[in-house]
């Protein structure tokens, strides 16, 4: 199953690269551009877009995540700095850790995550909104 996923999250990346190459944002000199065009951005954290699919009725967390991409792009924002995942359950040094998690265990990871990162990915490009994408291993 795990051989299953990293192949599926590879082959998606790969075909997200060769199919939007020039949709990179890239540094030239000391400028920001895409396609060799300046880009100027304007942005915000939203980690958590990238899970909003996950709630319990993920049709209410679709409508959400709709609702506050167009009010983000309303207000200039193009640019959203977003969780791709976290790993581990339980807390670390007391703190409680990010959840769910991506890999919860070692080598076991969550489809459903990427699959709600897909969708918050393809809402933010019929905006033409890009994305900075981090992991994590939480706060602590």
């Amino acid at each position: 199953m795990v051989k299953k996923i990293n192949l599926l999250v590879l082959s998606l990346a790969l075909a997200l690269m060769a199919n939007a190459q020039q949709a990179f944002v890239k540094q030239t000199a000391q400028k920001f551009t895409i396609a060799k065009k300046p880009y100027y951005f304007i942005g915000a954290n939203y980690w958590y877009g990238g899970l909003l699919a996950l709630e319990k009725d993920p049709a209410k967390g679709k409508k959400r995540l709709i609702s506050e991409l167009d009010f983000l792009k309303s207000r200039g924002i193009n640019n959203l700095r977003v969780l791709v995942g976290a790993e581990g359950e339980g807390k670390i040094n007391g703190v409680d850790r990010v959840k769910p998690a991506l890999q919860p265990k070692h080598q076991a990871f969550d489809a459903a995550i990427l699959n709600s990162l897909d969708f918050l990915l393809m809402e933010m490009a019929k905006r033409k909104m890009y994305a900075v994408l981090y992991l994590s291993n939480n706060w602590e």
